[in-house]
């Protein structure tokens, strides 16, 4: 039992050192990125100023004139020097993209080798505590911890879910916002005399937005599942435009009727927004609880990990 032990330990190690080296790349591949784009633009740059010394070289215009007014020397001793500088901007920058590709190269190489260290190292686990099991060694604890990793595990996969299913009703909601503003504008257009056109505008915005609250409310749906109190009273009375009504306005445009409708697109715009808005409090308060229950979470990890290799 104790060389599986120092292999468990082993593996912890090595386990705990690929994260690390997923986190080191994730930052040097954002570094690499910016350091590409940095380079690109003192190529450009080099490339500009190389072509400004070809032209007063050559029998250019530009030349010419700059010969007629006695700085054409001064002018190009300027622009030599502007090349020297560009081209040591440019070879610095190249130097730094190549040590940042080689880092990552290195730790990719690494990373690679580490690969399979999760898996083995879950494997060993489970060794080491069935043989504990067997042995009474610290079993009642080992089961106790073991459970709560596992309650843990689950609670967390369903928090996941519940955010994912929050941010993509709140990204529906976004659009419904975008069509719904969009209407309200045209309405405004239609009030002051924009006629059957912007009437037209107004209710395919509105139809649009009555589409995209359609897949809203599928979502609500995935969401309550996660959250029985959300309270969707609020929908239930949205985007309720009769085609009588949509005929009137249309039909028989004036004041009366355009400013009804327009009063009814903002009172829809601002349900939206106080939809959204509880919305977005709800996947917030979620995502600080999947934070605390992750942080408990490898608390128990650990002490699982030291209960197994004491």
């Amino acid at each position: 039992m104790d060389e599986l032990r120092k292999k468990v330990k082993l593996l912890i190690e090595q386990q705990a050192r690929y994260e690390k080296i997923q986190g080191i790349l994730i930052c040097l591949q954002n570094e690499l990125l910016q350091k590409q784009q940095t380079h690109k633009k003192f190529e450009s740059q080099l490339s500009k100023e190389e072509a400004d010394v070809i032209r007063l070289e050559k029998k250019t215009v530009s030349k010419i004139i700059h010969s007629l007014i006695g700085n054409l020397e001064n002018k190009l001793s300027k622009e030599q020097e502007e090349v020297v500088k560009a081209r040591a901007k440019y070879r610095i920058s190249l130097q730094e993209v190549e040590e940042n590709e080689y880092q990552i190269h290195k730790l990719e190489e690494e990373l690679e080798s580490l690969k399979y260290c999760h898996d083995e190292l879950l494997i060993s686990k489970e060794q080491l505590k069935n043989q504990m099991m067997k042995t009474h060694e610290g079993a009642n604890e080992l089961l106790v911890v073991d459970n709560q990793i596992v309650l843990g595990g689950i609670n967390i996969k369903e928090i996941k879910e519940a955010i994912a299913a929050g941010e993509h009703c709140l990204e529906i909601l976004g659009k419904v916002k975008k069509k719904l503003s969009s209407a309200s504008g045209w309405s405004t257009i239609d009030i002051i005399g924009g006629g059957v056109i912007s009437d037209l505008m107004k209710y395919d915005k509105m139809d649009k937005a009555q589409i995209e609250m359609n897949h809203f409310q599928q979502g609500l749906l995935s969401f309550k599942k996660e959250l029985s109190d959300l309270n969707d009273d609020v929908t239930s009375q949205m985007f309720q435009f009769s085609t009588v009504e949509k005929f009137f306005d249309i039909a028989f445009d004036n004041i009366f009727s355009d400013i009804s409708t327009s009063m009814k697109i903002d009172k829809r715009l601002s349900d939206v927004f106080i939809l959204y808005k509880d919305i977005e409090k709800r996947v917030q308060d979620l995502k600080v609880k999947e934070k605390h229950e992750v942080i408990d979470y490898e608390a128990l990890n650990v002490k699982l990990n030291q209960l197994i290799i004491r």
